[in-house]
């Protein structure tokens, strides 16, 4: 095969979105898809390509400073499969540390060491990132591609994935089956007026948006109690996954116990008893306790037992504290009741009302 015939088939036309590396035009050039070399119109070079479309060849591998060569892709990409964000999650993890800092942090939660290294908690850096991702690619150029919080960043002539992100306590949010689909951050220091965030690169080159999921929580022993618990957040969800030896469910907010509510369907098919375990601040705060009831409602027309956890609000507000601290959790059947109350136009509408009953 002549010279034009490998240039055509190893190249790509530059554009708008990823212009030359060397004259920086959007027009006209031509690069290879492995990101190797350029092939400019404009600017010459010490060799001139040996093919009818004329320029002239610029290596780029090695450029911005010996970075991986230069990338080429769209500016979002789909979002990868849960099978290879669990895989690149895992090894990003492997590469990772975790800070004084945030272990006394999670020791002062009440995690004791084995659960920190068991649930993977890391420290994501705020320097350092591109070489961490050089470190975990094992070669492959597209490895990162559509994995949220992994984006190729441009600069100089060349390009090279890096990690979006706030520096802060890395928290692995896992499906069903264990796998790590997501990360929450929670951040440093007064760096964002947000707590928590998700890792993300949503609107950045070979990036993608993580959603917000729910995260299920198994504990490091094994589950003595059967029922099935439902929560706010993936740490508190961990923590009491293992003082009540029970599979826990996390949903990403309290407005979101929709997804909450498919994610134990999912798990537990044959439905069963579903714990909520939603902050004791549900009396006081309207929306909390608005979507609590929600839950409840939603859970008993899908045939769920519902049952509600509950301890004092004053000693503990949600139920990781609550475990810590060692105060009584009382564990409630809900009942459901459905009521005509008159309308004004001479109609009975239907209105639900929920009863708590003893303690269990």
């Amino acid at each position: 095969m002549s010279e034009m015939g490998r240039t055509l088939t190893t190249t790509r036309r530059v554009s708008r979105s990823s212009p030359c590396p060397i004259c920086k035009r959007p027009d006209w050039c031509l690069v290879a898809r492995d990101g190797s070399y350029a092939l400019c119109m404009r600017v010459q070079s010490e060799r001139s390509a040996r093919s009818a479309l004329g320029g002239w060849v610029h290596r780029l591998m090695g450029r911005a400073g010996g970075s991986t060569p230069p990338l080429y892709t769209t500016r979002s990409a789909v979002i990868a499969s849960v099978e290879d964000r669990n895989g690149v999650y895992r090894r990003l993890l492997s590469a990772l540390s975790l800070s004084r800092a945030h272990r006394a942090d999670l020791r002062g939660r009440g995690f004791a060491d084995p659960a920190i290294a068991h649930r993977m908690y890391r420290t994501l850096p705020l320097k350092g990132r591109a070489r961490i991702c050089r470190e975990i690619a094992q070669d492959d150029r597209e490895a990162f591609l559509g994995v949220p919080g992994f984006y190729i960043k441009k600069e100089a002539g060349g390009s090279w994935w890096t990690i979006a992100g706030s520096p802060g306590l890395l928290i692995p949010v896992r499906d069903g089956d264990g796998m790590i689909n997501a990360f929450q951050i929670r951040h440093d220091g007064l760096l964002t007026d947000r707590k928590y965030s998700w890792l993300s690169s949503a609107g950045r080159p070979g990036g993608a948006g993580s959603g917000a999921p729910c995260h299920v929580a198994r504990p490091l022993g094994t589950v003595t109690d059967r029922r099935l618990w439902i929560t706010e957040g993936p740490l508190k969800a961990d923590l009491a996954a293992d003082h009540l030896d029970a599979v826990v469910i996390a949903v990403p907010g309290v407005g979101a116990w929709r997804r909450g509510l498919q994610m134990a369907s999912e798990m537990r098919p044959e439905r069963g008893v579903l714990v909520v375990a939603y902050d004791m601040d549900a009396e006081q705060n309207k929306h909390v306790r608005l979507h609590r009831d929600d839950l409840i409602r939603g859970a008993s027309r899908k045939g769920w037992s519902v049952h509600l956890a509950e301890w004092d609000g004053i000693i503990a507000k949600g139920i990781d504290d609550a475990l810590t601290c060692g105060a009584k959790v009382n564990v409630r059947p809900v009942q459901v009741l459905t009521r005509t109350v008159p309308h004004h136009r001479r109609r009975l509408l239907p209105r639900q009302s929920i009863m708590i009953g003893e303690s269990r």
